[in-house]
């Protein structure tokens, strides 16, 4: 519990260090002439695809990817007062470790987050001026290896189990610089989790010494939940950095949890930018092995305020 308040503490203190940088700089007037750059919309709606992107977060012992790419943009409608719309396709891949990953990840309560996931994401985004706004649905499933002991015979057992979640979310900009966004996101999983760990011995029928389990007892359950997740984002001065707080609440489980990524630096090329930062996380789930958890981010892409 040491390392868990540690971490936390420590995320506290830079998140407030970075909101101090942040709240001083460029003026709101030359944010707004940068507001489209703030928008995760291609400038050739309709014609080339964006670039693929992907994300690397590892923490103490453990890592996940997580890559996408939008294949097809289409319908770009300037008129109307709108100064123009897209509608999006998005594939995403995403590869953990197979044990604790789920900590790079720890406040989003993400049930698939130890699952290797391929999703598809559909929306649209409409700009009216100054107002950028994001709506869509999405869907990932994937399968995950479970092991548990029987509590009778102790005999070791493994299986590989399939989970889904299927997502609702929505998102604008506001103030006049276009550099804050809020969403919400609807999320209905249905995954499979380990059963409780305990340690189990064999009843001695001699004097030889017994062989002891450590570890889930019982096959894994099927859990279906709902999530609601609040998340505020707000862009930096400097081009590509950026943070968000998310708020998540599974309302099922009686289960919250809180995530910020703050990307704090981008390098590259504005066709090849390689951006790093951090994420710190917490959950108060008594299932969860920790509390708290500090990530470090790597990402093929630059920060958006307003993206899916």
């Amino acid at each position: 519990m040491r390392t868990s308040r540690s971490s936390l503490g420590a995320a506290v203190l830079m998140i407030a260090a970075v909101l101090a940088v942040a709240s001083t700089g460029a003026s709101a007037q030359d944010a707004k002439k940068n507001m489209k750059a703030l928008v995760d919309v291609p400038g050739n709606a309709g014609k080339t695809p964006a670039r693929p992107s992907c994300e690397i977060r590892a923490a103490a012992g453990t890592s996940a990817v997580d890559c996408s790419i939008d294949i097809n943009h289409f319908g770009s409608n300037p008129g109307r007062g709108i100064t123009g719309d897209a509608t999006f396709v998005s594939i995403d891949v995403a590869v953990p470790q197979p044990k604790g990953s789920e900590v790079t990840t720890l406040g989003s309560l993400d049930g698939l987050a130890r699952s290797y996931t391929l999703g598809m994401s559909v929306g649209t985004i409409v700009m009216f001026e100054p107002t950028t706004a994001l709506f869509g649905v999405s869907a990932k499933g994937g399968p995950q290896n479970y092991s548990w002991y029987d509590g009778t015979t102790l005999v070791k057992s493994s299986d590989t189990r399939s989970s889904h979640s299927v997502d609702g979310y929505a998102g604008f900009t506001f103030g006049n610089d276009g550099a804050n966004a809020a969403y919400l996101r609807l999320s209905r999983q249905s995954v499979f989790k380990d059963s409780k760990s305990r340690m189990l011995c064999p009843v001695a029928t001699s004097a030889a010494p017994v062989e002891c389990v450590n570890g889930p007892i019982g096959a894994p359950a099927k859990s279906v939940s709902n999530v609601v997740t609040l998340q505020y984002a707000r862009a930096f001065d400097a081009p590509g950095t950026g943070m968000s707080v998310s708020i998540s609440r599974n309302t099922t489980d009686q289960v919250t949890g809180i995530e910020v990524p703050i990307y704090l630096l981008t390098m590259g090329t504005p066709n090849a930018p390689l951006s790093l930062g951090i994420s710190a996380g917490w959950t108060n789930d008594p299932s969860s092995a920790r509390r708290g958890s500090l990530a470090v981010m790597f990402s093929t892409s630059k920060f958006k305020v307003l993206s899916q």
